[in-house]
């Protein structure tokens, strides 16, 4: 006779487990790992969102807060400053992607062959990216400086050309700003690519060439269309990313000279922490999260119909 039949209850005891066990089985398992990370979020992100939403309807003064309704926004509307930090972080973000993009496709297809020290190549192109974006904007400085700048000094002792203020002339200043993005952030997109190529089958570029098929043939019709999802990836990323610009426009420029270096970010951060427009900068904060999540929309878009 088994233990079950001698005591009584013991079978529904085996059958009915603790609300300990329960609670960590595997039918809850997937809660406990979402709960911490939506509690993350919300703190961090969703919260901030909110607050900035409230902030945005009122107007800080003598640190009193008055209610203004939909004033901030339509204060906005006719701020040409505002509306030229936009213009110069489209133009920034417009700039540096497609050739991160470009540079990181053909790198990664020339590191998908196989050459000598491919490894080490692998390993010292994603350097840059590991760096802080300050630590950057900290080694660009120096890089760019007007008395032992490298540049500088090719121009004029090897080259005899006048030297260049990379970071104090108008019209020279938020090119060194995108130079500096894409030797930072070039590697990222080389990543992403090169994890793209290698899960493309083997067999697709063997059949090809049983065909006649010749490099560039293969990359346009093989390549290129079965990266293209990849590739539309990592470029919405990185348009998010430089969209939000801040730390190397800090340490190099301050946004000078003028304004020529004066993307939406430290606008909005000078508008606030400067001149102490907390409720204005907490509506600008709003219309650019609507601006990026427009661009973003039409990203995924694009991935969307791409799939399909």
């Amino acid at each position: 006779m088994s233990a079950a039949e001698l005591l009584p209850g013991a079978k529904e005891a085996v059958k009915r487990p603790s609300l300990l066990s329960q609670l960590t089985g595997d039918r809850w398992l997937r809660w406990w790992l979402i709960v911490p990370t939506a509690l993350i979020l919300i703190v961090l992100s969703v919260y901030p969102l909110l607050y900035s939403l409230y902030l945005s309807l009122f107007n800080l003064r003598f640190n009193r807060y008055t209610y203004i309704g939909l004033g901030n926004y339509e204060r906005l509307l006719g701020d040409d400053a505002f509306w030229g930090s936009v213009r110069t972080t489209l133009i920034f973000a417009a700039g540096v992607v497609p050739v991160e993009l470009l540079l990181g496709l053909g790198l990664a297809l020339l590191l998908t062959e196989e050459v000598r020290f491919r490894t080490f190549y692998r390993t010292a192109l994603i350097m840059p990216m590991i760096l802080a974006p300050v630590v950057v904007g900290l080694i660009f400085r120096l890089i760019y400086s007007n008395d032992f700048g490298i540049p500088n000094y090719i121009m004029e002792r090897m080259l005899h050309l006048p030297h260049v203020n990379w970071l104090g002339d108008p019209n020279v200043s938020l090119i060194s700003i995108m130079l500096m993005d894409i030797w930072q952030w070039t590697p990222f997109m080389f990543l992403v690519l090169l994890a793209g190529l290698q899960g493309i089958p083997v067999d697709l570029y063997e059949a090809a060439r049983v065909d006649g098929a010749n490099y560039v043939q293969s990359f346009l019709r093989i390549t290129l269309p079965m990266l293209r999802p990849t590739i539309l990836i990592a470029l919405l990323v990185r348009t998010m990313d430089a969209l939000r610009i801040f730390d190397q426009v800090f340490v190099t420029t301050q946004g000078g000279p003028g304004t020529s270096t004066e993307v939406v970010s430290f606008y909005i951060y000078k508008t606030a922490f400067k001149f102490t427009q907390i409720t204005y900068a907490a509506s600008l904060i709003i219309v650019v999260l609507l601006l990026t999540l427009v661009i973003s929309t039409v990203y995924i878009w694009l991935l969307r119909s791409q799939s399909e």
